[in-house]
């Protein structure tokens, strides 16, 4: 009987692990937003949610957004490397724009931030995805739709 708990333990923790660092979306892009998809053929919403877990010991969710709703940027409290960055807000904004949503526009997105990160995302890229070269253009040399 011990082993058993014991191996009920570890598998447990072993689970529990794995949560910690996932990265999820139940959001649904449109499909001629396919474009935006990363070589592996994940949505910029997954993409983001990987991003955004390079800087969290927690899983991630980017959830579908309800109409007449948008994301919201990062509280003073949630605001870290992974999320005031160019890269990250540009594949968010994706994710909002291919579910047919508004989205922030950069200023709002970065309120809380007390350094931004340009063109570039400032941590190594989680293991299991690839960040499409779009999201790295430089969102202030292009002009954007912006909506909210």
């Amino acid at each position: 009987m011990a082993l058993n708990v014991s191996l009920w333990s570890f598998l447990l923790y072993a689970f529990s692990l794995r949560l910690v660092r996932g990265q999820t979306t139940n959001a649904t892009c449109v499909s001629s937003y396919g474009w935006a998809n990363n070589t592996l053929g994940q949505s910029p919403c997954l993409v983001a949610a990987y991003l955004v877990t390079a800087c969290l010991n927690t899983s991630f969710l980017v959830p579908a957004l309800p109409e007449s709703n948008h994301y919201a940027g990062p509280t003073t409290s949630q605001a870290n490397l992974c999320e005031c960055n160019t890269v990250t807000y540009s594949l968010i904004s994706a994710c909002a724009d291919c579910q047919n949503r508004e989205y922030l526009n950069w200023g709002n997105w970065t309120a809380n931030c007390a350094v931004v990160a340009i063109g570039l995302f400032p941590k190594p890229v989680p293991a299991g995805t690839v960040v499409p070269q779009w999201a790295y253009i430089n969102i202030n040399s292009v002009r954007l739709r912006l909506t909210c």
